[in-house]
């Protein structure tokens, strides 16, 4: 009896300690599992990122619109001197059948008026050279030349010097750049080199004496009465030098524009990015900038290299701008941009054109509007005295 007794109890003993180890192999079995299927799926997270990093979403960003406009513009404007014309008086009357003895303009010796105009570049009114020419020649001359009708009215018995036109405010202005740009040059003329000066003055005058030494001779109101008289012959109404544009009232009934903006960022790599905007802007069945030129509001002359798609003129696709940043260089808070720069439409400008506000960078278009090449280096570390600057 004891010894079946002692049997059941070691049996009973032996069945206890077997069932925890079993549990504890069916429990490691089912971690492995577990941890197995986590790898698979921390594999596949890392694949899918993989993916994404390599999408062209992720690195490549795409915008744009386009916007057509009808305008009906109409104007009136008051008599005014034209530059351009003015300018082209000069050159016509001084350069002549022969030129100006002396000058070489784009290495045509002595140019008439038509390759002097032809000497000029695109964008610019006139080369350097052309407007060293200017100051230098051109307009000393022609200022010379009114010199002897000027003395000889001062000496007309009876002459009235209250008769004289005073200066409007553009002559006056003109006046004064030329009193240290052309009139030394003027004075410093002598009488002998211009025509018909010698026969109105004193007899026995020596042809080397300078139009300075003979101002120098007139009492103080003369010698101003003269420069204001100098001025009118040169510059005034019926100088046959100014080219003045009657007033008219300008007119465009109908104006129909095209504008079309992509504007594309992409991030080369993770501290180099490049940011481009192109833009079309072109009048209705034009391919020129002559619909918004001359006389429709000729509030510029032409299409510039900032003006650029901002201007109606054709259809190409222009760049805007075009620049690339590098930041963090050498993990420091420091950043280098290079290329056209984003110095057009910024605040308040969005309002007009209905887009949204460019950020607290870029340029406010009431300062600048118009596109340049250039770069920039920046560096903004934190300054605990000013946190958040």
């Amino acid at each position: 009896m004891k010894k079946t007794v002692l049997k059941l109890v070691l049996t009973a003993l032996v069945a206890g300690m077997s069932v925890p180890l079993a549990a504890h192999a069916a429990d490691e079995d089912l971690q492995m599992k577990i941890d197995k299927l986590s790898q698979e799926v921390a594999d596949l997270k890392g694949s899918v990122q993989k993916v994404e990093d390599k999408s062209i979403g992720r690195w490549l960003t795409i915008g744009g619109d386009y916007r057509f406009r009808v305008d009906s513009m109409h104007g009136q404007t008051v008599t005014y001197s034209d530059a351009i014309g003015t300018m082209m008086n000069l050159v016509g009357g001084f350069t002549g059948p022969t030129g100006v003895a002396g000058s070489s303009i784009g290495g045509i010796t002595s140019p008439n008026a038509t390759q002097f105009i032809m000497q000029g570049q695109a964008g610019t009114l006139f080369t350097p050279a052309q407007f060293n020419t200017i100051l230098n020649q051109y307009m000393p001359q022609a200022m010379a030349a009114s010199l002897p009708g000027l003395f000889t009215t001062m000496n007309t018995p009876g002459f009235d010097p209250s008769a004289v036109p005073p200066l409007t405010a553009q002559q006056s202005a003109i006046l004064n750049t030329l009193s240290t740009k052309v009139m030394p040059t003027v004075m410093g003329m002598q009488v002998g080199s211009i025509p018909g000066m010698l026969a109105i003055l004193p007899p026995g005058t020596p042809a080397t004496t300078t139009v300075g030494q003979v101002f120098s001779g007139f009492p103080p109101a003369s010698q101003q009465l003269a420069t204001a008289m100098l001025m009118q012959g040169f510059l005034g109404a019926q100088s046959g030098n100014l080219a003045l544009v009657p007033a008219y009232k300008p007119k465009n009934e109908t104006l129909y524009t095209n504008k079309f903006s992509l504007d594309l960022t992409a991030k080369a790599t993770q501290d180099v990015t490049v940011h481009a905007k192109l833009d079309m802007y072109k009048a209705f069945g034009s391919q020129t900038d002559q619909t918004t030129m001359g006389n429709y509001f000729a509030d510029r002359v032409g299409v510039f290299d900032g003006t650029l798609s901002h201007v109606p003129s054709n259809s190409l696709l222009n760049v805007d701008r075009v620049f690339a940043t590098w930041s963090n260089i050498l993990d420091q808070p420091l950043w280098f941009s290079v290329g056209r720069r984003p110095s057009t439409n910024g605040a308040p400008s969005n309002l007009r054109l209905n887009n949204e506000r460019p950020g607290n960078g870029g340029t406010p278009a009431l300062l600048v509007d118009y596109a340049f090449d250039g770069m920039t280096v920046g560096y903004a570390p934190d300054i605990d005295a000013l946190p958040g600057a």
